[in-house]
Order: structure tokens, then sequence, then C-alpha cells
């Protein structure tokens, strides 16, 4: 491993106090699982998925939609991020997606894929850095993109920076990057999980 690659974020590390090895461990390998400790965006391009698999993902967002319909907008990276994330559908409005163009423009971003206009908003007061006008800073500067994922992990924390051992932080920080609804014990939450005990166990 390229030990280059860990200093934007043990550098975020102190600078927002994260000093419980166990946490740290955690967030290390949720970070790794996610985007391999460079910070990315997320691909968008579904022009070689077949449409069976992107119903079975994306569910009712793309359901009222033909072959033909759906052949036509998966071929633009843009338009399928409007579809997927746009004003169009309850979970883009959730996110503040309420303007054209907000789907694309506020895909996942960074370390951990921050997502949504109301996220980018939030951690653009929250960090100092305007995220709304310059998305990009979280795939161009890993050092903002490390320090606006630990701000985020740790407001879905609440506020908890120890643990008592590292199977409990893992589960913790997975949770707080899939979100509530993500099941850890079955299914693609538990391999997430599994990838992410796996994970720590190298830092």
């Amino acid at each position: 491993m390229d030990k280059k690659l860990l200093t934007p974020i043990q550098n975020a590390f102190k600078t927002c106090e994260i000093n419980d090895p166990f946490l740290q461990k955690a967030i290390l390998a949720n970070m790794k699982k996610e985007c391999g400790l460079v910070p990315r965006q997320e691909n968008l391009d579904y022009s070689k998925t077949s449409n069976e698999r992107i119903r079975s993902v994306f569910g009712t967002r793309v359901s009222v939609l033909s072959d033909l319909e759906l052949n036509d907008i998966k071929k633009s990276p843009e338009k399928f991020g409007e579809l997927i994330y746009g004003k169009g559908n309850s979970l883009g409005r959730s996110m503040g997606n309420l303007e054209e163009g907000d789907g694309w423009k506020f895909r996942g971003r960074g370390y951990i894929q921050l997502t949504g206009k109301n996220n980018y908003k939030f951690y653009s007061d929250r960090s100092g850095h305007d995220l709304i006008n310059n998305p990009d800073l979280l795939i161009n500067s890993p050092e903002i993109s490390a320090n606006v994922s630990i701000l985020f992990i740790l407001t879905g924390l609440k506020g908890r920076v120890t643990f008592d051992n590292q199977q409990e932080a893992d589960r913790a920080v997975t949770q707080v990057i899939g979100g509530k609804a993500l099941n850890l014990t079955i299914g693609y939450g538990a391999e997430l999980l599994k990838k992410v005990n796996e994970y720590s166990k190298e830092f």
C-alpha cells in the first residue's frame, strides 16, 4: 500500500480529533472499500448494463420506463444521473436536488461518495469549503475530501468517537456510510461489512 495515500486521511484524523485506533481503522477500511483510498466520483455510465439489471438495482425510479426509453437515457451518464438522483423522483427531492441538473451535479464523490445537494450544502458550511459551486473539490483535493468524509461519519455517529473493539467500530462506520436502511446482517450489507472487517486488519 502506498503510504502517501494515507497522509490526507491521517491529517484529517488530527484536525477532527479522531484518536481512537478502532475508529481510525474502521474509517480507513470503509474508505478502501468505497474507493481504494483515492477520492473518486460515482460511475453513472450504465450504457453496457442490461435493463434487467438496472431495474433490479434502481426499482421504482426506472420501473415506468420502456426498454426504448431506458436505452436512450442510459447512453448518457448525465441523463442517467438526473433519472436516479434528480427532481423527478422522491429520493432526489429528499436529497435537495430540486433544480434541473442537480442529480448529475451532486452525484457521489470523494472517499465515501457524498451525494445530494443537501449534503453538499451542509458539509460546505461545516468544512468552510464551497462544495455547491465547486463539487469536484471532493475529487481533486484529497485533503478537503478526507475532512468532509470524516465530518460526515462523525455526524452519523452522533458524537461517538471511542469503541470497545474493532468489529463494533467497523459495523458502526459501515452503517453510517451505507445508511440506516442497509441491513448489515444479510445479503449485500453483510458482504460490505465482511470486506470492511477484512480491510481493517490491514491498518
